[in-house]
């Protein structure tokens, strides 16, 4: 499955992996994709780990970033999309 779309980029940061010998860290980021009319759109939200030379480069100037004035609006493609359910204990 594959999408693409316009959107903010949130959350930049590199995770660290723990385990076997070749675990290395990699960079992740959330982001903020623009669905619906473009004068009121909302927002579906997207973890993603971040690969490509060009968009790695892009992603780690904003690692630690929060104030989103300074989020970017980036064109994305994504692939191999899976989905995990949360589920609340109470309310």
């Amino acid at each position: 499955l594959h999408t693409s779309g316009i959107g903010y980029i949130q959350r930049a940061r590199e995770v660290p992996v723990r385990g076997g010998r070749r675990a290395q860290p990699f960079l992740a980021c959330t982001i903020a994709a623009l669905v619906g009319p473009a004068k009121d759109p909302s927002y579906r939200y997207f973890d993603v780990k971040v690969s490509g030379a060009e968009a790695k480069k892009l992603v780690e100037r904003y690692i630690g970033v929060d104030d989103p004035k300074q989020r970017p609006l980036v064109r994305f493609r994504l692939g191999d999309l899976w989905g995990d359910a949360y589920i609340r204990d109470k309310g």
